[in-house]
């Protein structure tokens, strides 16, 4: 989702959904998905991007917390969205399945 995508969206108030502290637009999670990126990394958390379908009414995805850290993983305000592998590498160890 480049940026004006972003704001045609932001103006359009489409729905979002909420993964920790960060709020994305569906079309993000469903690019995010579609990459296989479904780990979502803020500061010294890792959460993970589950589909939800009790309630089609409602959004769709909801931010499991997957684990968290005394050290940082990225700096304050900013998540990254990652695949299985990349999250290994970040932590050095194997935290989650590939």
């Amino acid at each position: 989702m480049d940026y004006m995508d972003y704001m045609t969206a932001r103006q359009n108030n489409l729905p979002t959904a909420k993964v920790g502290n960060v709020e994305l637009y569906l079309q993000e999670i469903n690019e995010y998905l579609e990459a296989g990126k479904i780990f979502i990394v803020q500061y010294r958390k890792i959460y993970q991007i589950k589909h939800i379908n009790y309630k089609p009414e409602f959004i769709p995805y909801c931010g499991i917390l997957v684990s968290t850290f005394q050290k940082p993983l990225t700096k304050r305000g900013r998540y990254y969205a990652m695949t299985a592998k990349e999250v290994n590498d970040l932590v050095g160890f194997e935290l989650v399945a590939d």
